[in-house]
């Protein structure tokens, strides 16, 4: 077995990636397979270690590119769902508010014809002051007609 260096005991206590692990078992594969463990890779070697790497990391970057994307996917479908139910929300609030202002409009209106017709109803009405109360007895009308009688003589009655 071949003595390691102190860049690769670096890379190995560091944790230096994949590279480095990469390097290191290569190196010992080659060592334990009859090979001279001093000496250096050859450049074919290291190329065909980058090349693994490579793809390795291509592979790696790919799939997460594809991850990322159905993620994506995934969010633009829900934003677009929340546009629509935001877009349809915003139509009825503005049916409500349209009705809500016709009901207020309705309302006032209502409210000057009920004041109007109380007033008017009021009209009618005659006020007698200067008779004490509960004079008029069990029949208020037979005790009004009197009264009116007796004021303004027997032909006048409250009856039409």
């Amino acid at each position: 077995m071949g003595k390691k260096t102190k860049k690769s005991d670096n890379n190995e206590s560091d944790g230096g990636g994949e590279e480095g692990c990469g390097l290191a078992s290569q190196a010992s594969n080659n060592s334990a397979h009859g090979e001279v463990g001093n000496q250096a890779l050859s450049l074919s070697d290291i190329q065909k270690l980058l090349t693994g790497m490579e793809e390795r990391i291509i592979g790696s970057l790919t799939a997460q590119i594809t991850s990322n994307h159905a993620a994506i996917i995934r969010h633009d479908e829900t934003i677009q769902a929340i546009e629509t139910s935001m877009n349809d929300f915003q139509g009825r609030i503005t049916t409500v508010e349209s009705t809500l202002a016709d009901i207020v409009q309705e309302n006032k209106q209502l409210k000057l014809k009920v004041d109007d017709l109380e007033n008017r109803s009021r009209r009618c009405n005659i006020r007698i002051t200067g008779i004490p109360e509960r004079a008029e007895g069990p029949h208020p009308t037979t005790f009004i007609e009197s009264f009116l009688a007796e004021i303004f003589g027997p032909a006048r009655s409250l009856a039409p």
